[in-house]
């Protein structure tokens, strides 16, 4: 089973949500990576992610972590907090910073490549 986590910029509201990330970019993947429905949508706790619009798009369209049991404060009970900071230090190291997306991008892609699972704990 494969868990997706989607991080939302703290201000967005459930339309835009649905609309520029649910549609744009998550069904698209889904699509092209998961048709066998061999995966869990993992919301972080923003306000849109569980908004009643989010949760009734969700429920017609992915298999997701619902609020009741997506727990804010156990950090062992969400590993993808360890996976992204440790991706985050090493896409950072050194001081590096992204003059463009695409080079951000670019860099994520290859610390991705890079990237040993085990040693981040």
């Amino acid at each position: 089973m494969v868990f997706f986590r989607f991080l939302c910029v703290k201000f967005i509201n459930s339309s835009i949500y649905i609309h520029e990330w649910l549609n744009k970019r998550h069904l698209p993947f889904k699509h092209e990576n998961h048709q066998d429905l061999g995966y869990i949508f993992w919301p972080d706790l923003a306000s849109a992610h569980y908004s009643i619009l989010s949760t009734s798009w969700m429920n017609e369209n992915v298999n997701y972590v619902t609020k009741d049991i997506n727990s804010p404060n156990v950090l062992q009970a969400r590993p993808t907090e360890n996976f992204w900071g440790c991706l985050s230090e090493k896409e950072y190291k050194g001081g590096w910073q992204a003059s463009t997306e695409q080079q951000l991008i670019n860099r994520i892609k290859l610390k991705l490549k890079e990237f040993d699972l085990i040693s981040c704990d």
